[in-house]
């Protein structure tokens, strides 16, 4: 699996974002993926060019004000199920159909947003997804407009569908599949967690990161789905083991860098 230099500094700087980092560091993470030394000092400048990345002082980066939005999305993955709620059968909805699509940012930032919390297209202009997810609407509609979502969207609740439209709606998250990734991940996970003691430092720390780093983009984009629509426990299980993963993936990457530093997660930058 390609690893690309930008998505492993960010997840490198997220996992350590209360501790700046040398150049040494990041150098020696990326060198870890056969990423030269001169591409990592590149894509370093890039980055803060770009203000994904700053650095304070001479040699030392830490996560940029560009970066805090995606980045404080991801780093919520550990308590993604405490923003569930009992579901009473009706749907969160975001009306977008009078927004214009021709600003290619903008629009990107409004899908981005509705992917991040759940929601699938229903018709053009309008996505919804089970109201089961945080507080209530009101702070579904604020969680939206942090993510980028416009203000002049309409978030409402809906409910007493068509039994025929309950049906379709459903099928939209794919459900057998998601229940499939929850099962087929943890028995990945566990598997590897059996038998990384045999791996060598560097071959422990690059397997863990790229195994790792998915599962938790997994549980980022997971929509949280209420039972009967989703295998709640098979998710349950998942989300316990890769918080397993990621301490024994944290140990490991403290011993690789010599520091007290965590291992590289997905840090929100690709989709």
């Amino acid at each position: 699996m390609t690893v690309k230099p930008k998505s492993l500094i960010l997840g490198l700087l997220l996992a350590s974002r209360h501790s700046p980092l040398s150049s040494r560091m990041v150098i020696a993470t990326c060198e870890l993926f056969g990423i030269n030394a001169n591409s990592a000092r590149v894509t370093l400048a890039r980055l803060c060019s770009d203000g994904l990345v700053d650095s304070k002082n001479r040699g030392v980066y830490q996560l940029g004000e560009k970066s805090m939005t995606l980045s404080n999305e991801a780093s919520r993955w550990p308590d993604q199920e405490k923003r569930l709620r009992p579901w009473q059968g009706d749907y969160a909805c975001v009306h977008t159909a009078h927004l214009t699509r021709s600003d290619r940012t903008q629009f990107g930032r409004r899908e981005r947003a509705l992917r991040l919390m759940g929601f699938t297209p229903l018709e053009a202009g309008l996505h919804i997804r089970p109201n089961n997810i945080d507080e209530n609407i009101n702070a579904i509609e604020t969680h939206l407009h942090t993510l980028g979502l416009e203000r002049r969207a309409y978030v409402f609740t809906a409910q007493q569908f068509k039994k025929s439209e309950e049906d379709k709606i459903e099928k939209y998250w794919k459900p057998a599949q998601l229940n499939q990734l929850y099962q087929d991940q943890t028995v990945e996970l566990i598997t590897w967690l059996n038998k990384h003691e045999a791996f060598g430092l560097p071959q422990a720390a690059r397997e863990s990161y790229l195994l790792g780093n998915k599962a938790i983009r997994d549980i980022v984009f997971d929509p949280l789905l209420p039972a009967p629509l989703i295998d709640d426990q098979g998710r349950a299980a998942f989300f316990a083991t890769v918080k397993e993963f990621n301490t024994v993936g944290q140990r490991i990457w403290q011993e690789f860098l010599s520091v007290e530093s965590a291992m590289p997660v997905w840090a929100g930058e690709s989709f």
